[in-house]
C-alpha cells in the first residue's frame, strides 16, 4: 500500500513553547532591572526633596533679605525701621526662627518654642531630615564648624548680610549643611555680601569687608581758643588720618588725637584704609566767638577832692556793659580830707 503525502501536509512546521529555565532567566532579568530602578528612583527622589528643603531655607534667608531692604511695618509695632533675620540654633536640627529685629541689634530676642518676642514664625525640617551643620568663615580666615547658633540678619536698608555666631559678628560667610536620613547633604551659603547660594560657595573666598570708622569730638562745641579731642573707633582697617591736623589714626581700631584749637566750625573727616577699599567718617565741631565782658578800669592816679564834682561815679573792677564802653567815671576811695575823698579815674574797657 502506497501513503500519499499532500503538499500542504509537506510545509506544516513543527513549532515550541518557552522552557521553563528560560522563562524563569527572562523574569530574573525584568526583576533586577526593576529592583535597580526603584532603587534608582527612592535615590533620586530623596535627592530631590534634599535640594529643595535647601532651597526652601535659602527662600527663607532671601525673604529675611527682601523684607530688610523693603517697608515693611513691624506687625504691632508701627516701626518701619526694623531689621529681619533668621536663626539657627544647634540644638535644635529640625526647625530654625524667622525672626524680626525690632531693637537693631542684629542678633534674636525671643523664645522658638513657643514662638514669642521677636519670633514671627518658626519652620520645621522633617521626614527624617535634619540641619547637621553650621558654619561659619571670618574674612581671610578659614571655615569653622559645629557652631552653637548662627544668625543671619539684615538691616534696613542694606542688602549686605551681617553674619553672627554666639558673641562673635563680622563673618565673611555662612554655612546651613543639611542631611537627608540616607545620609545626602546639601549646603546653603550666605555670603556678607548679601549673596545667596545652595549647593556651591557663595564666591567670598577672596572677599575682604570694606573698612568703616566712627569720629566724635569732644566737646563738639568750643569757644574760640579752646580745644577738642577725637575719638575714633575702625573694623576692617589696616591705616587711617584725620585732616585739619587730626594726623593719623594710630591705634588704628579705637584711639584719640592730640588736643585741637581749631579758629572756625570745622568738619574733621577720617579716612582708613584696608584690604577690602577705603572708608570715611566725619565729626563736627562748632566754634563760638568768646563772650566780650567789659569792667571799669583805672585810668589815671587817684587824687583827694569833693566827689560831688567828679560824677558819675562806679566801682574798680566793677562790670559795664558794651554799650558804656568808652564810658568815664570815678571811684570813691577813703576820707583824704574835710569832706573831701580819693577818687580814682575810671573807664569802661573790654577786657
Amino acid at each position: 500500500m502506497a501513503y500519499l503525502t499532500t503538499k500542504r501536509f509537506k510545509n506544516r512546521t513543527k513549532t515550541q513553547g518557552f522552557s521553563l529555565l528560560e522563562l524563569l532567566f527572562v523574569i530574573g532579568i525584568i526583576t533586577l532591572i526593576t529592583t535597580i530602578g526603584l532603587a534608582n528612583y527612592s535615590q533620586f527622589n530623596s535627592r530631590t526633596l534634599l535640594d529643595n528643603l535647601a532651597y526652601d531655607v535659602a527662600l527663607s534667608v532671601r525673604e529675611a533679605q527682601y523684607y530688610g531692604i523693603s517697608v515693611r511695618e513691624d506687625i504691632g509695632a508701627g516701626d518701619f525701621d526694623a531689621g529681619y533675620g533668621v536663626y539657627f540654633d544647634a540644638s535644635d536640627p529640625n526647625s530654625y526662627v524667622f525672626f524680626v529685629d525690632s531693637n537693631r541689634n542684629q542678633s534674636f530676642n525671643g523664645s522658638a518654642s513657643p514662638c514669642n518676642g521677636e519670633c514671627l514664625d518658626v519652620y520645621t525640617v522633617g521626614g527624617g531630615y535634619s540641619i547637621s551643620d553650621l558654619c561659619a568663615t571670618p574674612p581671610g580666615g578659614t571655615e569653622t564648624c559645629d557652631l552653637d547658633d548662627l544668625t543671619i540678619a539684615f538691616n534696613r536698608p542694606d542688602p549686605d548680610a551681617i553674619l553672627s555666631s554666639g558673641a562673635t559678628s563680622g563673618y565673611a560667610e555662612a554655612k546651613i549643611a543639611i542631611r537627608s536620613a540616607k545620609g545626602g547633604e546639601q549646603s546653603v551659603y550666605v555670603a556678607s555680601t548679601g549673596q545667596i547660594g545652595v549647593g556651591e560657595q557663595a564666591s567670598v573666598s577672596n572677599y575682604s569687608p570694606a573698612p568703616t570708622c566712627t569720629l566724635s569730638a569732644s566737646p563738639s562745641t568750643i569757644e574760640q581758643g579752646n580745644s577738642v579731642v577725637l575719638h575714633w573707633t575702625s573694623s576692617n582697617a589696616t591705616s587711617g588720618s584725620i585732616n585739619h591736623g587730626g594726623g593719623n589714626m594710630s591705634p588704628i581700631d579705637d584711639g584719640y588725637s592730640s588736643a585741637l584749637s581749631p579758629s572756625s566750625n570745622t568738619t574733621y573727616t577720617a579716612t582708613v584704609d584696608g584690604a577690602g577699599g577705603t572708608g570715611n567718617c566725619t565729626a563736627s565741631v562748632t566754634v563760638t566767638q568768646p563772650v566780650a565782658s567789659y569792667e571799669w578800669v583805672q585810668t589815671g592816679s587817684p587824687f583827694c577832692n569833693y566827689a560831688f564834682f567828679y560824677q558819675p561815679w562806679h566801682t574798680l573792677g566793677g562790670s559795664c556793659s558794651a554799650f558804656q564802653e568808652g564810658s568815664t567815671g570815678y571811684d570813691i576811695g577813703s576820707l583824704c580830707g574835710l569832706f573831701a575823698s580819693t577818687l580814682t579815674p575810671l573807664q569802661c574797657q573790654q577786657i
